[in-house]
């Protein structure tokens, strides 16, 4: 199985030639940015996405350690429990909450760089969207399982001629390899064995339709952020 980081490599290298053309036909560049303008604020857009991942993943160490809510809050040095609702609405945790659970649950392991990847490039991806259409509210609108997924569609050489097949053999073994693959832990997991592999080649396409645009924009503005190595 591939690593989700040489996935990334590998959907960059056979899609990169399109970022261009795909700049101009959504209208982002050049009418309303400079190119290096835009290379800035998708790095800022990723960044923050790294940052959901990092509470996410805190969070839910400290919901399996702490069964109480206000455990969880007396772990990051809060008074009242209210403020963790607060911080999951937000997806923001301040520097000092951020240094209160390491320092208090010292246990605690960081997520790998790829798994904070997928939220960084997933909110990148989204941001991009947005951007396209004109719509602020499509920031975050796609999450990182099934950025995992987008990652594993454009790196195959074979799921467009597969979909295009009137027999759907191939595109049904290709959408169960792709979901068996990328399929992350507690990251909105798709439990394989209760769908068909029909209905994951319309899950994904439905995917491939709505975010392939989007997912190579975002791989190939910011591809120096593409994780090199660890698995997910």
């Amino acid at each position: 199985m591939s690593t989700l980081s040489s996935q990334m490599q590998t959907a960059y290298r056979a899609h990169s030639e399109q970022a261009h053309s795909l700049l101009k036909h959504y209208r982002i560049v050049p009418s309303r940015y400079d190119i290096d303008d835009l290379e800035c604020t998708v790095q800022q857009i990723f960044y923050e996405g790294v940052h959901e991942g990092f509470l996410s993943h805190i969070l839910d160490r400290l919901s399996k350690d702490h069964p109480k809510q206000q455990d969880i809050a007396n772990s990051l040095g809060l008074k009242n429990r209210s403020s963790i609702s607060q911080m999951k609405r937000s997806k923001r945790i301040d520097a000092v909450r951020l240094t209160a659970a390491l320092y208090n649950n010292p246990t605690i392991t960081l997520p790998t760089q790829e798994r904070l990847a997928l939220f960084g490039f997933a909110k990148a991806t989204s941001y991009l969207k947005g951007l396209a259409f004109g719509d602020p509210t499509l920031e975050g609108s796609l999450g990182p399982q099934h950025f995992s997924y987008l990652t594993g569609l454009l790196a195959s050489d074979q799921w467009d001629s597969a979909v295009r097949d009137s027999d759907l053999s191939n595109a049904r073994m290709l959408a169960v390899q792709i979901v068996s693959e990328r399929t992350i832990s507690d990251a909105g997991q798709v439990q394989k064995g209760d769908i068909e592999p029909e209905q994951l080649v319309f899950m994904l396409q439905a995917l491939w339709v709505s975010w392939a645009d989007f997912g190579i924009l975002s791989l190939s503005i910011i591809p120096e952020l593409i994780p090199e190595g660890n698995e997910v």
